[in-house]
């Protein structure tokens, strides 16, 4: 997904910091910290059915397109950015 930086662990995603969420009926819309700026993403609410993200959280896209959600301190402790990404 362009806009987003890559992070490695064992496995390679893309994803970004939260800094605001809209929430809808069905979907929310959230702004994270892009590659190079503010990256724009609407996700439908089904994704949440475990718990809600919080700002300074990450979401988070697998390369098979799945869409997830982490916890700050988790994320950061897992993951690395990739040269070349900017945070």
């Amino acid at each position: 997904m362009e806009g987003l930086a890559r992070w490695r662990s064992h496995k390679t995603v893309q994803a970004g910091k939260i800094k605001s969420i809209e929430h809808h009926s069905m979907d929310a819309n959230f702004l994270l910290e892009g590659e190079v700026g503010d990256f724009e993403l609407t996700v439908d609410n089904k994704v949440f059915a475990r718990g809600w993200p919080s700002i300074g959280d990450y979401i988070v896209v697998y390369e098979d397109g799945y869409i997830s959600w982490s916890p700050a301190k988790a994320f950061e402790a897992g993951y690395t950015i990739m040269d070349g990404d900017h945070r």
